[in-house]
Formats: C-alpha cells, structure tokens, sequence
C-alpha cells in the first residue's frame, strides 16, 4: 500500500510544475500528422498567490515559434487571434483548451512522437519563467472532458 501511495505521489508531481505561486498541470500536445506546420498545447495554469500574473510568452523546444492564441467565433465562422498576454489574477485558474486559448506551435523541428515530452518555458512579465513538460497524446489518451473547468474562463485575455 506504501508503494502504491509512493508511485501515486510520483506520477503527480510529474504532470504538475511550480514556479513560486505558479503552478501548471494537465500539460499536452495532440498528436498531428508528421507533414502539419502547426501543433497546439494546452493546460491548466493556477496563480496560487496573492499576486496578480501575466503571461506574456512562450518558448518551446523543437519549434521555431510558440504564440498565444484565441479561438474566436465569428459569423459561425472559427479563427484564431493572437493574444498579447493571459492575466491570471491571484486564486484563478485558466485552462487552455481545444476551441478556446491554447499555445500555437509553429515550425515544428521534427515530426511529434506519440508519449514524447516537449518542453515549454512559459515566461511572465514580472520575468518570472516556468518549464512545463507537455506530453503528445493521441487522440484516444487526450481528456476532452477538461476536468470540469468550464467555470474558470473568466479571464483577462488581450488581442495583439
């Protein structure tokens, strides 16, 4: 049973990375084909804090570029707009999902590998820095039910 709790314990600390008050969980890559140009990453990002958050960018190995984006709806018609910076107040949670915010990556450097790590260094402008490791999931491993955030998207969200 101690073994059991221990692995437990592990496995947890494994999907979730802190940085001060920061903390990010739940990070993934959806498997795409090996010709797209463009991949997605998503998350939960909890300011644990007092202190008000803004994400200002993200870098990511194995990709040229890494932006913020939105999906938006306009005219039934879906896009993407990109986002200057994500504010996370202080207590707040936000979830980067399908269909919503998200981390476009663009160029990718080699073809996705299903279960592989990429890295992801989210930086704030207050220049704090976290390394997340995102898992590429398939489409059978990613959890499309999102943990039942729906509630957290109250956010502060800025087009660039």
């Amino acid at each position: 049973m101690k073994s059991l709790a221990l692995s437990t314990l592990a496995f947890c600390l494994s999907t979730a990375a802190y940085a001060g008050e920061l903390r990010v969980s739940d990070a993934y890559i959806p498997m795409a084909p090996p010709e797209a140009m463009a991949h997605a990453a998503y998350m939960t990002i909890s300011n644990e804090g007092t202190t008000a958050r803004k994400l200002t960018s993200v870098t990511a190995e194995n990709y040229h570029m890494a932006h913020l984006h939105m999906t938006v709806e306009k005219d039934g018609i879906s896009s993407m707009a990109s986002l200057s910076h994500i504010s996370l107040l202080p207590g707040q949670e936000i979830v980067l999902m399908p269909g919503k915010m998200h981390v476009m990556l663009m160029k990718p450097k080699m073809a996705l590998k299903e279960k592989s790590k990429i890295y992801l260094t989210l930086n704030f402008a207050n220049g704090e820095a976290l390394t997340v490791e995102a898992i590429v999931k398939s489409g059978n491993d990613v959890d499309h039910g999102h943990h039942g955030h729906d509630k957290h998207h109250e956010h502060d969200a800025h087009h660039g």
